[in-house]
C-alpha cells in the first residue's frame, strides 16, 4: 500500500497557483499531474506554436473553442482537489450544472430551427452559456493549471517560427525521419508532434504556393 501511494506522489506534484474569486486574492495547493502527448491528444486540437498573426475580429466560436479546451485540460490536470470538488468550496456547482442544463436546452431547440434571426439568436446564447460554465473558475487559476499541465514553461516550442518549421519539413522530405528531428531544443513528446503537425502544413502550404513543386 505504501509503495503504490509513492508511486502515485511520483506522478503528480503539489503546486501553488493564484486564486481571485469574488474579490479575494489569496493562493492554494494543488495536486496536479502534467499532462502527456496522448493525454493531450484525447483532449482535442491543442498546439503551442503560434505563428499566425491574431485576428483582429472577436469569433464567438474560436472562443468557445478556447474555453471548452481549456476546460477539459484543467479536468484531466486536477487531481486533488478535483474540477468538481472545487466548483461546490467556491459554491460554483449548482450555477455550473444550470448553465450546462439550458445550454443542451438551446442545443435542441437549434437542432428543429431552420435557418434565421430566431435560430441565430439561439446560437449566439449557447456559445455565451458554452463559455460562462467552461470559463465559471477564475482566469488567473486556469491558466496556471493549464500552464503546468502542457508543460509551457519548460520548453522552447514558443520560439518556433514559419520558417524553422518549413526548414524542418524541407528536411525530413529530403533526408527522412520526422521534422521535429531537425528541429533541437528542450520539447516533449507533445511538443515534437505538434512540430511534426504543424511543419507538414507549412510545407504543403508552400508547395501549393509554387505550384505543387
Amino acid at each position: 500500500m505504501e509503495m503504490k501511494d509513492d508511486l502515485e506522489n511520483a506522478m503528480f506534484s503539489m503546486i501553488a497557483v493564484p486564486f481571485n474569486f469574488d474579490k479575494t486574492e489569496q493562493t492554494v495547493f494543488v495536486k496536479v499531474r502534467e499532462l502527456s502527448d496522448i493525454q493531450i491528444q484525447a483532449i482535442g486540437d491543442i498546439s503551442l506554436i503560434e505563428i499566425d498573426a491574431p485576428s483582429r475580429k472577436f469569433e464567438w466560436r474560436k472562443y468557445e473553442k478556447f474555453a471548452e479546451l481549456q476546460n477539459k485540460i484543467v479536468r484531466a490536470s486536477l487531481v486533488s482537489p478535483t474540477y468538481n470538488e472545487i466548483l461546490g468550496m467556491i459554491g460554483q456547482d449548482s450555477f455550473q450544472a444550470d448553465c450546462e442544463a439550458r445550454y443542451k436546452e438551446i442545443q435542441k431547440e437549434i437542432i428543429e430551427l431552420p435557418k434565421g434571426p430566431l435560430k441565430k439568436l439561439l446560437e449566439q446564447q449557447a456559445v455565451a452559456l458554452r463559455v460562462l460554465f467552461d470559463l465559471v473558475l477564475p482566469n488567473d487559476f486556469t491558466s496556471a493549471i493549464v500552464e503546468y499541465a502542457l508543460g509551457t514553461k519548460k520548453t522552447d516550442i514558443k520560439l518556433v517560427t514559419k520558417k524553422i518549421l518549413l526548414d524542418c519539413a524541407l528536411l525530413q522530405h529530403r533526408c527522412g525521419g520526422r521534422p521535429s528531428d531537425y528541429c533541437s531544443g528542450i520539447f516533449s513528446d507533445f511538443n515534437k508532434r505538434d512540430i511534426d503537425v504543424r511543419a507538414l502544413i507549412e510545407y504543403d502550404k508552400y508547395v501549393k504556393e509554387n505550384g505543387g513543386k
